[in-house]
């Protein structure tokens, strides 16, 4: 009983100093889950950072959808509410290499998420065909 009560105040603890918490009041899931179309199934991001103090590794899981992209974690982490992010609400996303990840930066407001692996790769081409980029095949596969 102890771990359990444990458990749960680091995860709420974790949601409040990652500021997972501050992005859940803007972008709730939950609010928009209804008018999303071309939903793709949910897939687990390799690391996922907000800010310098959290790190999720294998426990986050990317959506992305044609009017922008979710966040939902595993249910271990009961204070973590999924979240969404329209595009026309995203600042940029970026390709980013710290120390030996490669990955993206997205940046939502004075926020930034740091994504890394295949994720990565799939949210920033969502991205760049929401700007209207266009990018080869032979481009991406050299990408990571």
């Amino acid at each position: 009983m102890f771990f359990v009560l444990l458990w749960l105040f680091v995860s709420f603890l974790t949601s409040l100093l990652s500021g997972w918490r501050f992005l859940a009041k803007s972008f709730a899931y939950d609010e928009v889950r209804q008018h999303l179309s071309n939903v793709q199934p949910p897939k687990f991001i390799e690391h996922l950072s907000i800010r310098t103090f959290s790190r999720y590794r294998y426990c986050a899981r990317l959506i992305l959808a044609q009017e922008g992209f979710g966040l939902k974690m595993i249910f271990l982490f009961p204070f973590h509410q999924q979240l969404f992010f329209p595009w026309p609400k995203i600042v940029s996303i970026t390709e980013r290499n710290i120390l030996f990840f490669k990955g993206v930066t997205v940046a939502v407001g004075e926020k930034e998420i740091f994504i890394t692996g295949k994720q990565a790769q799939n949210l920033y081409q969502a991205w760049q065909k929401h700007q209207g980029f266009s990018t080869s095949v032979k481009d991406e596969k050299n990408r990571y």
